[in-house]
C-alpha cells in the first residue's frame, strides 16, 4: 500500500491523505465534478477536486501499492496529485 498521497481542495489548496485512513467517498451533492472523502477521524468530509470514478481509480492504486500503477493513472488526469 502506498502510504500518502494528496489531492486538490474544491476550495482551492491541497490535503495530503493517509491512504489507509480513507472510509469512503460520494460525489458531492452541490458538484458532480468534485468528490466528499470521509476519513475514519471525522464525520465531516473533505471536498476535492476531482470526480468520484477518477478519485476512485486513484484509491484503489494507492491501496494495492504499485506505484508504477499509482503514476500512470496521475500522469493521465490530475498532475497536482502525488503519491508520497
Amino acid at each position: 500500500m502506498i502510504d500518502m498521497m494528496r489531492a486538490p481542495l474544491a476550495q482551492g489548496g491541497t490535503v495530503v491523505l493517509l491512504v489507509r485512513h480513507i472510509a469512503s467517498i460520494a460525489t458531492n451533492s452541490e458538484n458532480e465534478g468534485w468528490t466528499d472523502l470521509y476519513m475514519n477521524h471525522s464525520f465531516d468530509p473533505y471536498t476535492i477536486d476531482m470526480g468520484v470514478e477518477a478519485f476512485a481509480e486513484m484509491w484503489i492504486a494507492a491501496l494495492c501499492g504499485e506505484v508504477e500503477d499509482f503514476e500512470e493513472i496521475n500522469d493521465s488526469d490530475y498532475r497536482s496529485t502525488k503519491v508520497h
